[in-house]
Parts: structure tokens; C-alpha cells; sequence
């Protein structure tokens, strides 16, 4: 059984690839979902995870919240949070409540990885 009831969780050396498990969350879902975010984050200092919101089908304001905190942590603790394989409606939301400014965005899951490689190796992490 997952530890994750709402992600599905990859780890590769220092960078845990995430996908939502379900496409359609009620808004007292999306706070479970980003504990288990913040879970992740903190079970992994260090690790940048790649988030593919992909599969959400409806934001709710509260999740976004949630991302915000959870990137933040993530770069407390040393890692980051990169996202990938935004649907176009989805990253519309972003760019709309301008958040597109806040998160590093990749189109592809590849892309992101590139991205984190590249950042690592610059910093010599």
C-alpha cells in the first residue's frame, strides 16, 4: 500500500517525481493532498520534487497556497519544487493569479530534470 493517499511518488537519487493520483479533488481534499506534499518535502530533505499537475482537473485556491508553502519548505530544507506537464488550463490558472513568476515551469518531465541537472551542477550540489 502507498504511504500517499492522493500522490504517486518516484524517487530518483535526489529528485521524487510526483503525479496526483486522482484528476478531480473537492476542496477539503486538496489540504490532504498538500500535507502530503509537505510530508514528502520534509521526509526528503534536499530532493527537489517534480510536480506534473497534469491530472488535476479543477485548482482551488487553498491548494495553490499549498504549493506555495510546500516550494517554500522544499527550498528551506535545501531541495526544490519544479513543475512539469501543466495542462494549458491549468498553467492558465497560474499565470492568471500571476504564480507563473513564483514556480519554476517545464513543459516536459524531461525539461524539468534538465533543469534541476543543470541548476545542481552550477551550484555543485
Amino acid at each position: 500500500m502507498s504511504a500517499y493517499q492522493y500522490l504517486s511518488v518516484e524517487c530518483h537519487n535526489d529528485v521524487a517525481c510526483v503525479r496526483f493520483v486522482r484528476t478531480r479533488l473537492e476542496e477539503t481534499e486538496t489540504l490532504g493532498l498538500g500535507d502530503e506534499l509537505f510530508r514528502l518535502a520534509h521526509s526528503h530533505p534536499k530532493m527537489v520534487l517534480v510536480l506534473g499537475p497534469q491530472r488535476l482537473d479543477l485548482l482551488f485556491s487553498v491548494f495553490l497556497a499549498k504549493l506555495i508553502r510546500v516550494r517554500n519548505e522544499a527550498r528551506r530544507l535545501g531541495g526544490d519544487l519544479v513543475l512539469c506537464e501543466a495542462s494549458p488550463i491549468t498553467w492558465s490558472v497560474f499565470s492568471a493569479s500571476l504564480l507563473d513568476r513564483q514556480f519554476v515551469y517545464r513543459p516536459t518531465l524531461a525539461e524539468a530534470l534538465a533543469y534541476w541537472r543543470d541548476q545542481a551542477a552550477a551550484t555543485g550540489s
